[in-house]
């Protein structure tokens, strides 16, 4: 997945720039995360490596455009200080969710559980960027 995102993610940058929409690629991307985690929750055999290519094609809709929100919102003069948040904030997104993902699995004993509580963070990603002030 991460490997396919690597290649999209410039792809729906320079697309973004020329459009000037970085919004709409955050929400559509947040909203085809969701659709494919639901999805893979309840998949399996070559369909759930055909939604882990498509997981990674979408998913990489989002972070170079949320990346790109600090200066735009803020301006030159405290973008800074937004890139130093944004930075905090996935980093602590990214020290909890693996353990509160583990947690939902020991909890339900199911996987299929836990990938529906990724497609549900997926959606208040959605909800979220909705709410974002920016092009």
């Amino acid at each position: 997945m991460s490997w396919i995102a690597l290649f999209a993610v410039p792809i729906y940058g320079t697309i973004s720039d020329r459009l000037g929409k970085r919004k709409i690629f955050i929400v559509i991307g947040a909203l085809l995360v969701c659709i494919v985690d639901s999805t893979a929750a309840y998949s399996s055999g070559f369909m759930i490596v055909a939604l882990i290519v498509a997981l990674g094609l979408v998913s990489a809709m989002v972070p170079g455009n949320v990346q790109t929100l600090p200066s735009e919102i803020l301006g030159p003069e405290r973008a800074s200080v937004g890139f130093t948040i944004l930075g905090i904030c996935m980093n602590i997104g990214n020290t909890v969710s693996q353990p509160l993902i583990g947690m939902i699995i020991d909890a339900t004993n199911s996987y299929s559980f836990s990938i529906l509580s990724m497609a549900a963070f997926a959606a208040l990603c959605c909800v979220s960027a909705l709410l974002i002030k920016s092009k």
